[in-house]
């Protein structure tokens, strides 16, 4: 079973990751990837925890972030 709880419920998008990254709001020209960065840091969380939140745990949104 593959879990996608992580990246369906987590509260991390690209506005929170831009400020967190110190980001303009409009350099529109890193949104795509980031929003890459994103999926893939959610992902790779699924696939590390294999389990289900209720909500998103902030230390794993953090992780999130901090991956990206």
């Amino acid at each position: 079973m593959a879990y996608t709880d992580i990246a369906d419920n987590s509260l991390v998008d690209l506005a929170e990751a831009k400020i967190y990254l110190r980001i303009d709001d409009d350099d529109d020209v890193s949104d795509a990837i980031i929003t890459r960065f994103i999926a893939a840091a959610k992902r790779e969380a699924d696939d590390y925890c294999n389990d289900v939140f209720d909500p998103v745990p902030e230390g794993i949104e953090t992780w999130i972030l901090e991956t990206v």
